[in-house]
């Protein structure tokens, strides 16, 4: 069986995470699986430029980058969580400041609507690093944190589409794409494939773009797809996120007990 090249690779240069006491695998797997997500992404993405891509999308990229970035240091050579911490704060802030994601609204949370930036932006920021983290924690099942960013980047590309945003349609379902192409070896038996932090910190970090920019969106818009709870919606998916999280330690602390 041909195996893909990243995985390949990982073996070639020992890229792998060992089975130890606190891991729940019996073999050696490579964790370069969010690199390759990464890589399909970024080349999908440029490939679609025919859309107009602005200078914040750009910084977004420049962004998610740096996740990428450390994430791999980290699946490489273990960081600290105050190192992994100090780059998604910048990472955050690029997207918020540079790239211009931010609340403009909180939707009448604690009987408050229209925000300064001088609250928008501290409020995104730390929105964005606690989905970013949330997601990465969730990453201790095969198959759930893809899974997971499967259905909600479907909804959020549905929603896009629905709303003629093209690139952040674009953006939604390339995620599937990239997601579904890891999928296939994290899934496997013979072929497993790790997302690592990599993957994990990538993808929360875009999902957590994908929700700031949908609550941004939906209160400005006219449209006749508009949605009214759309605060509700956005609560239910980082709450959904944050009780898998709580599930899959219990899981992963229940099977290292057996």
């Amino acid at each position: 069986i041909n195996s893909p090249e990243i995985i390949k690779i990982a073996h070639a240069r020992e890229f792998l995470d060992h089975p130890d006491h606190r891991k729940v695998h019996k073999n050696s797997i490579p964790t370069l699986g969010g690199v390759g997500i990464f890589a399909a992404f970024i080349i999908s993405v440029l490939l679609s430029s025919f859309i107009n891509i602005s200078s914040e999308i750009q910084y977004l990229l420049g962004a998610t980058f740096l996740i990428v970035l450390v994430g791999t240091r980290d699946d490489l050579l273990s960081l600290g969580a105050t190192s992994k911490l100090i780059v998604q704060f910048f990472a955050a802030c690029i997207a918020v400041y540079f790239a211009e994601i931010h609340f403009t609204s909180l939707h009448g949370l604690f009987g408050i609507y229209e925000v300064s930036l001088i609250i928008a932006y501290p409020a995104s920021i730390f929105t964005i690093i606690v989905i970013t983290n949330a997601f990465n924690l969730i990453d201790g099942i095969d198959g759930l944190a893809g899974g997971i960013a499967v259905m909600v980047s479907g909804f959020f590309g549905v929603y896009f589409m629905l709303n003629d945003q093209l690139f952040m349609a674009l953006l939604s379902f390339v995620l599937i794409g990239a997601l579904c192409g890891f999928l296939e070896h994290n899934l496997s038996k013979e072929q497993k494939l790790f997302m690592g932090d990599s993957g994990s910190l990538f993808t929360g970090f875009l999902l957590a773009y994908l929700i700031v920019e949908f609550l941004h969106f939906n209160l400005s818009t006219e449209s006749g797809y508009r949605l009214e709870n759309a605060p509700i919606i956005a609560l239910a998916i980082i709450g959904n996120m944050i009780l898998n999280t709580i599930n899959s330690s219990f899981f992963l602390a229940l099977e290292k007990s057996r």
